[in-house]
């Protein structure tokens, strides 16, 4: 097609008005009107944080306000700024956000760990209990350290008594460190046994792929082994809700059937290959624009587990999926996906 100069008066005029359809902006540029805003957005953020001490590091107990938004007044229109807590490299800090999504859940995933600084006892001694602690570190030795696991383990756990609760006040937070101080280790030890029997199931499957030597199949062990991957990387116990985590028996049980089954008949194999690859693609590349799966949008951690279940009901069609799935499902959330870019 031969690319045409429009007259500027016959291009589309954008305006961006706010809830009483005052006027903010206006301009024939959508891109450049949404850097504008994103901008100011940026500087009102940035002026909060220092005019309201929206800045902490090192925390270790709830020394801030409460976790509520906070409306800036801009002049002819206001920002929402989301107080929000980061858990990085083993200390806890304060910042601020207008992204309400991403606040949520760095939040939920930092107020764990302030959570554990609160029972230091309970912490210290199911550090050195939990139950089979020893095995779930030679298995899981590719995945993480020792420590690393550990860490996860509790955390994973606290998340697990603490995520269906809302906290954003200080009294909220005081309310709850009763209740999972006293379910904790009930829910560690839960967690340790599944960890357990997960990781002897990846063990064994991935000794299967090994023993793989038909070369028609390569592309195949190297999609599963693409698939485990993402299913365990170091970080990934605290980065999933528990729910997910038990799924994770049969999603495996689906790669060993489909072990089985992919030199039984290869041709059905490479047919649902085909099928899979573009949406392990379409993983592979949120992958890569966010590495921390906790900072994932909810949009992206949906589509990963439908993918998830897609695979189930491909190479594995008798072991159940947790909802219904197909390709027409995939590409109506792709597609939700990409509306919110």
């Amino acid at each position: 097609w031969k690319s045409i100069e429009l007259d500027p008066c016959l291009m589309m005029n954008f305006q961006i008005v706010d809830n009483d359809q005052k006027l903010i902006e206006e301009g024939r540029d959508f891109d450049a009107l949404k850097q504008a805003l994103e901008e100011d957005t940026n500087k009102a953020i940035s002026g909060l944080e220092k005019n309201l001490s929206l800045k902490q590091e090192a925390i270790t107990q709830w020394s801030f306000d409460d976790l509520k938004p906070i409306k800036h007044d801009m002049g002819d229109h206001f920002v929402l700024a989301f107080p929000t807590l980061i858990y990085k490299n083993n200390e806890i800090q304060l910042t601020v956000t207008h992204d309400e999504d991403l606040s949520k859940r760095l939040n939920r995933r930092a107020l764990r760990a302030l959570m554990l600084l609160q029972i230091p006892h309970t912490v210290k001694y199911l550090q050195k209990n939990i139950p089979k602690m020893h095995d779930i570190a030679m298995l899981g030795a590719d995945i993480a350290t020792r420590n690393a696991l550990i860490e996860q383990v509790l955390l994973a756990a606290a998340g697990h008594l603490i995520d269906g609760g809302n906290i954003q006040t200080k009294a909220d937070f005081t309310n709850k460190i009763q209740s999972v101080e006293s379910g904790l280790t009930s829910a560690v030890n839960s967690l340790a046994e599944l960890l357990y029997q997960v990781l002897k199931t990846l063990k064994s499957c991935q000794r299967l792929l090994r023993t793989c030597k038909n070369l028609q199949l390569m592309k195949s062990v190297n999609d599963m082994q693409a698939q485990i991957q993402s299913l365990f990387f170091d970080g990934f116990l605290e980065s999933i809700a528990f729910e997910k985590l038990e799924n994770y028996p049969r999603f495996l049980k689906a790669i060993e059937i489909r072990i089985e089954r992919m030199d039984l008949n290869p041709a059905k194999e490479q047919l649902s290959l085909k099928e899979i690859q573009p949406w392990q693609e379409e993983l592979e590349k949120m992958q890569g624009i966010q590495s921390d799966r906790a900072a994932w949008p909810e949009a992206w951690t949906e589509l990963r587990w439908m993918i998830e279940e897609f695979r189930v009901s491909l190479f594995a069609q008798g072991v159940k999926t947790e909802f219904p799935i197909s390709a027409k499902r995939l590409n109506k959330q792709l597609e939700k996906i990409n509306a919110m870019s």
